[in-house]
């Protein structure tokens, strides 16, 4: 199932492939260690469900460990073939950290639970399950709360996660754990031209930044 809420995050709808609702296919999560996390799926144009589905409007689904995802609805894209379709384009709600800034902080000689609290700090989001990665030091400054979260992870170890609670059709919670690892390791290498029966690139504008932070000359201290 995919619930569908609305810019002020109530849920509205709920698409489901039980012949009752407006169905949904091809849907599709992808998600690497390295930040991106998209999803896209696909619904009949033509269905009377489907104005509840729309650009900015947000989708959630429990993932494969029965975790709250959550998704921006960014674009839509129709096609027409026997039937019409639209297929939709999102980011995990996670990338609204981009435009949260740190202006200077400088944890020393702490856990890695205390630094994300640090980085957290006046968010939407909070720490969740943190392994014990002993203490260690690093400084957030003038930089993205994503920004800092990513270099946690590299100074501490340990991979990050996103997830939501949602109770009664209501998001109740937003958590970031940093945990030993996720997944497992399989040793299969992606090689060009190699097991490969296509590849597609898509390039878009949805990412690019149009503000700036303005500094005079100075020394940091």
């Amino acid at each position: 199932m995919l619930y569908v809420f609305d810019r002020n995050e109530k849920l509205i709808a709920i698409l489901r492939n039980d012949g009752n609702s407006c169905p949904y296919f091809e849907a599709v999560h992808t998600e690497k260690l390295t930040g991106e996390n998209t999803f896209t799926f696909s619904v009949p144009a033509d269905h009377l469900d489907c104005e509840y589905v729309q650009n900015g409007f947000f989708v959630a689904f429990k993932d494969l460990d029965n975790n709250w995802q959550m998704f921006e609805i960014l674009r839509g894209e129709d096609t027409h073939e026997e039937s019409k379709i639209r297929t939709f384009y999102c980011e995990h709600v996670f990338y609204e950290l981009l435009y949260d800034f740190i202006e200077d902080k400088r944890p020393y000689d702490v856990s890695a639970h205390f630094a994300l609290t640090q980085a957290l700090s006046g968010t939407r989001w909070s720490v969740g399950d943190v392994a014990d990665f002993g203490t260690n030091s690093t400084n957030f400054y003038r930089e993205s709360v994503l920004s800092t979260l990513q270099k946690i992870a590299g100074t501490w170890g340990g991979e990050l996660r996103f997830r939501l609670v949602v109770e009664g059709g209501v998001i109740s919670a937003r958590y970031v754990d940093l945990l030993p690892r996720r997944g497992a390791h399989t040793g299969k290498q992606f090689v060009y031209s190699k097991d490969i029966k296509s590849i597609k690139r898509e390039v878009d504008l949805i990412s690019v930044i149009t503000a700036a932070y303005g500094y005079g000359k100075g020394v940091e201290v």
